[in-house]
């Protein structure tokens, strides 16, 4: 669909509104034929609940406002599962030691006279 243009969808709705819906149902189902199968269902479900709204809706301003308030409906959705990784995220890290870079040492090592703590050198080993 990378070949969109506003101003021939408009004036087929314009000209022909039945030639419109069957060619935006074609376009909708070849959507779906390309989204990967673990998605598809989902996808279906969406379209599913966007036309029944649109049937519902006693003109097209309430059937887009509906639409809307799906997509937001499941924007809040989204938002709450990315908030639930952050957090689950967060905690399974803060329980992890943290990690040197290539060449770093952790900052105990240069605190020179601290009574246990020498110091490593990788072709020598700990010198105290």
């Amino acid at each position: 669909m990378a070949d969109f243009d506003f101003n021939e969808w408009a004036n087929l709705h314009a000209v022909d509104p039945e030639a419109f819906d069957a060619r935006k149902d074609a376009v909708l189902a070849q959507l779906v034929e390309r989204t990967a199968p673990e998605n598809r269902l989902g996808m279906e479900q969406a379209l599913f609940r966007i036309r029944m709204n649109q049937e519902r809706a006693k003109s097209p301003l309430q059937s887009a406002m509906q639409a809307n308030k799906l997509m937001w409906e499941s924007f809040g959705v989204l938002r709450q599962q990315l908030e639930q990784l952050t957090e689950d995220t967060a905690e399974s890290t803060a329980h992890q030691a943290p990690v040197l870079k290539r060449g770093s040492k952790p900052a105990a090592f240069d605190q020179p006279g601290l009574p246990g703590v020498g110091r490593f050198n990788h072709h020598h080993g700990w010198r105290g």
